[in-house]
């Protein structure tokens, strides 16, 4: 964690979903725009800096003057999420992985990843995992 650390940080945000203590911090930012966008559904911001869980998200392309193309790369704690060329992909990476963390953690809340059918006016859930044939 302590060469992830020492990376120049831009921008970050602290955040709470779901009862956990969140936090992201992005190299560039204006990528910090993309990553709100990507926070779990009813996320509040934290006045705190002090979170449970920290990503961070590098940003690469390419720098002016310079044919070289950098990675862009996202990180749960010291661990590699994502090392691509396409930021989209780095971004969809933290996501999924963030949704989940929260999903694994949320303290007064379970998540199910299910389809749900009505029938004579109740409903019936159907858990599965993705592309299980629940639709």
């Amino acid at each position: 964690m302590q060469k992830i650390d020492r990376l120049g940080w831009a921008d970050g945000i602290a955040f709470r979903s779901y009862g956990l203590r969140l936090g992201v911090r992005v190299t560039d930012a204006a990528a910090m725009v993309h990553v709100i966008d990507r926070l779990p559904p009813g996320w509040k911001p934290s006045a705190s800096p002090i979170v449970d869980f920290l990503y961070s998200i590098v940003v690469g392309g390419q720098t002016q003057g310079s044919k070289v193309q950098r990675f862009n790369l996202a990180y749960y704690d010291a661990g590699q999420l994502a090392r691509t060329k396409d930021f989209e992909l780095a971004l969809k990476s933290f996501e999924s992985h963030m949704h989940l963390l929260v999903a694994d953690n949320a303290r007064r809340r379970t998540f199910v990843h299910a389809g749900v059918v009505g029938w004579k006016n109740q409903a019936v859930l159907i858990p599965g995992l993705s592309f299980s044939g629940k639709t």
